[in-house]
């Protein structure tokens, strides 16, 4: 079965490409395909002619979800069977891809350990250990309220994450979350591994591990929460209720003050996706 590693370059990735690429250059497994999405980056060739004819420089544009589904739908037609997803921001251990490929062999979806590290980095320990059970098998609704599956530590069958990615709104940013929600509820099987990890670096342009509880960093993890519940809500009435309340949020400034107020004095979330925004108090009832 071939396998495809996905990645996107743009110009604020560019002083971390040295380590992305190195960290590719070392893995145990090297039958891959390199799949580069080039969203503005000048002379982006340069850092990958090592890969010879294993890479694919495709210039894309669009917002973060329209691209992705480009790609996926560029490695569907090139014929390859596993998609291994990584931010060229990131860095991984020598293993990843031959693990990945090991676990697709009985699963549609594998989620590798994730540990962050760089700017405002609080912990440098694997944060999903603590809350997956190694070869636990993971459902939707594992991640109603938080995700595990980034674009950087998550490899699936072409065919499955095909199968869901144009159903994603180009509006959402939470792309994982979304295409990997769809599949486990459409009962795509998933599991995690500790024995590869992801090296998730933290910087000024990275939106993604949200720790903060200021207005303007919760704010924006309600809006991001309010546009995936709202795209899912056709599933499931638990996608439907929690889009209701979170879009309540953004409408109504003494609600968000109460709700930030509430979180205010929660202990710290697990930093985990837009995790320090949690469910709000007056749907929990309904929506659990």
């Amino acid at each position: 079965m071939t396998l495809a590693v996905l990645t996107t370059v743009f110009p604020a990735a560019e002083p971390f490409l040295p380590d992305f690429v190195q960290s590719l250059h070392v893995q145990t497994d090297r039958d891959f395909t390199l799949y580069v999405g080039n969203d503005g980056l000048d002379r982006a060739e340069h850092y990958f002619e090592a890969f010879g004819d294993r890479v694919r420089l495709v210039a894309v544009r669009g917002t973060f979800a329209e691209i992705r589904q480009h790609l996926i739908r560029r490695i569907a037609a090139d014929g390859h069977d596993m998609v291994v997803f990584a931010d060229s921001d990131d860095r991984f251990s020598a293993e990843r891809i031959t693990v990945a490929r090991s676990c697709l062999r009985t699963h549609d979806i594998v989620v590798n350990e994730l540990v962050p590290f760089g700017l405002r980095t609080a912990t440098t320990n694997g944060l999903l250990l603590p809350l997956l059970k190694p070869g636990r098998m993971i459902s939707w609704r594992d991640v109603l309220d938080h995700n595990v599956f980034g674009l950087s530590n998550t490899a699936a069958l072409t065919h499955v994450v095909l199968q869901h990615s144009d159903h994603i709104a180009a509006e959402i940013q939470a792309f994982d979350w979304a295409l990997f929600t769809r599949a486990l509820f459409s009962g795509a099987s998933a599991t995690f591994t500790e024995k590869a990890i992801t090296f998730y670096r933290q910087h000024g342009a990275n939106m993604g591990l949200t720790v903060e509880r200021d207005t303007q960093t919760l704010e924006r993890a309600v809006r991001m929460k309010s546009l995936h519940y709202h795209d899912l809500r056709g599933l499931d009435s638990s996608f439907s209720t929690r889009a209701t309340a979170f879009s309540r949020l953004l409408t109504d400034s003494t609600a968000f003050q109460r709700y930030q107020n509430d979180i205010a004095a929660l202990p710290p979330a697990t930093g985990l996706w837009w995790s320090a925004a949690r469910l709000p108090k007056e749907s929990e009832h309904a929506a659990l």
